[in-house]
């Protein structure tokens, strides 16, 4: 199996762990079309991602499955504890903190493991302005600003879209066909973020989160 099509199949795990952790967190209780939201939109992401390599190509449990599933936790945990941020401190310097954590916590990895040096190439370059400008700074703004709306528990869900974005991106930067199973998925995947999200019951958010 290719390693990202891995990698997002261990990510659809995420948003169950945090209506998990939220329940144990903060008293999270979904109702019974939540919880078959859940469920829908997990079996959607992983429709297009099985459907599009097989199910006969799964692996087993490598190293860099053992870091998604760490990096999954601390998602969860991060994005559990990111409403109950003080109120006076904006999301910008929220984010800055964070950020001055995560290097912090990737300088043994550094120090310790071999550092390659990436080729200066337009495409390389535009990679990381990507990286740094998009799915960074403006990704995880995004990502605040909607938990403080409606709360990691339901923002959760929105995690599957990824496995229906990668697939669109196959078919549009990389010439992929785009399959009967990224259809149904999709489909699926979209029918239960609705069905999370349809309640009108708002979990109750700190005041910082607001």
């Amino acid at each position: 199996m290719k390693p990202a099509v891995n990698a997002l199949l261990i990510l659809s795990l995420a948003p169950v762990v945090t209506a998990v952790a939220g329940a144990l967190w903060n008293g999270y209780r979904p109702k019974g079309a939540q919880a078959a939201g859940l469920m829908v939109s997990m079996l959607g992401a992983c429709v297009i991602l099985l459907g599009a390599d097989g199910v006969s190509q799964l692996g087993g449990l490598d190293l860099g499955s053992v870091w998604m599933l760490g990096a999954i936790l601390v998602w969860v945990a991060y994005s559990l504890l990111l409403p109950h941020r003080p109120p006076e401190l904006s999301q910008d310097v929220t984010l800055a903190a964070s950020a001055c954590v995560w290097v912090l916590a990737m300088l043994p990895l550094l120090i310790f493991t071999e550092i390659k040096v990436l080729p200066t190439t337009g495409p390389v370059l535009l990679a990381i302005l990507y990286i740094a400008i998009f799915a960074s700074v403006v990704g995880f703004r995004l990502w605040s600003a909607g938990l403080s709306q409606i709360g990691p528990e339901h923002a959760g869900q929105f995690l599957h879209l990824m496995a229906l974005f990668a697939a669109l991106l196959a078919v549009v930067l990389l010439g992929e066909t785009f399959r009967t199973a990224h259809a149904v998925g999709a489909a699926l995947a979209i029918c239960g973020i609705l069905l999370v999200n349809h309640s009108t019951n708002r979990p109750n958010l700190p005041r910082s989160a607001t």
